[in-house]
């Protein structure tokens, strides 16, 4: 499984059913967070879900927190009606760059759990920057035993263990930015964090993988739900586990989260 915004750049090009994806991918979350994804005459959505391995996240990015309101909610709870909606996110704190007000991002982020929990929805975490705030809404907004995937984790193993003591079901994303020369501690994080709490993803069309000695992106480089097939690799070379039992593992774990 892989956790995707990619798919729109690609379905924008051509018909959703002509998408192909690499044998290994069982299923791809789409996350659909900007308010343009819930405009009716801009939405997409419905006909990429439509896509027989492609599912979706439904919520509003701490970017676009700014733009909240009841009619945002209300076309978000619209959608998360679908049948192969399978979250809400990805929502969160961004404090790096700050796009909407960081008081704002925390009332948005706190109002989006309350209602993920009301309606019984696993939430997709975007954390940047952002680690005590998002542990303190958490813990207040979610029961400990609800399902929450940190998004794109950018953070180290004391981070990753502070969360995953305290709730369940959660799980930590770990996405191309893993490759990255100056990533060693979320090499640690996969090399030391329970591998039933991991999870494989990808942030297309971000995050690209890097090979080995390669620095920088390569110009034009874009992700795609396919270099989840990388990450996976990464997460294995830090490990001791056999490449199989760890692909099983996280398909157990992307089941556990989104149910698919």
């Amino acid at each position: 499984s892989t956790q995707s915004t990619g798919v729109m750049e690609r379905s924008r090009k051509q018909s959703v059913f002509e998408l192909e994806f690499d044998e290994r991918l069982t299923a791809i979350v789409s996350v659909f967070c900007d308010p343009a994804a819930f405009s009716p005459s801009l939405a997409m959505w419905p006909m990429i879900i439509s896509h027989p391995k492609i599912y979706g996240a439904f919520g509003c990015h701490p970017h676009n927190a700014r733009f909240y309101d009841d009619q945002m909610e209300d076309r978000i709870v619209e959608a998360l009606q679908n049948e192969k909606s399978v979250a809400w996110g990805e929502c969160g704190l961004d404090f790096n760059r700050n796009a909407s007000e960081p008081d704002i991002q925390r009332q948005v982020f706190e109002r989006q759990c309350v209602r993920a929990v009301e309606l019984g929805f696993p939430i997709v975490v975007h954390s940047a920057n952002a680690t005590d705030d998002t542990f303190d809404i958490l813990t207040r907004c979610c029961p400990q035993s609800h399902k929450i995937h940190l998004h794109c984790f950018d953070g180290n193993v004391h981070s990753a263990e502070r969360f995953i003591d305290h709730f369940d079901n959660l799980f930590i994303g770990l996405t191309g930015s893993m490759t990255f020369a100056d990533s060693k501690r979320l090499r640690a994080v996969a090399a030391q964090v329970p591998l039933d709490r991991l999870l494989a993803e990808t942030d297309a069309p971000y995050m690209k993988p890097r090979k080995e000695g390669e620095k920088k992106k390569k110009k034009g480089a874009r992700c795609t739900p396919d270099d989840v097939v990388a990450v996976v690799d990464c997460i294995a070379a830090q490990r001791t586990e056999s490449v199989e039992d760890i692909v099983a593992q996280l398909r157990i774990n992307a089941n556990t989260m989104y149910g698919i």
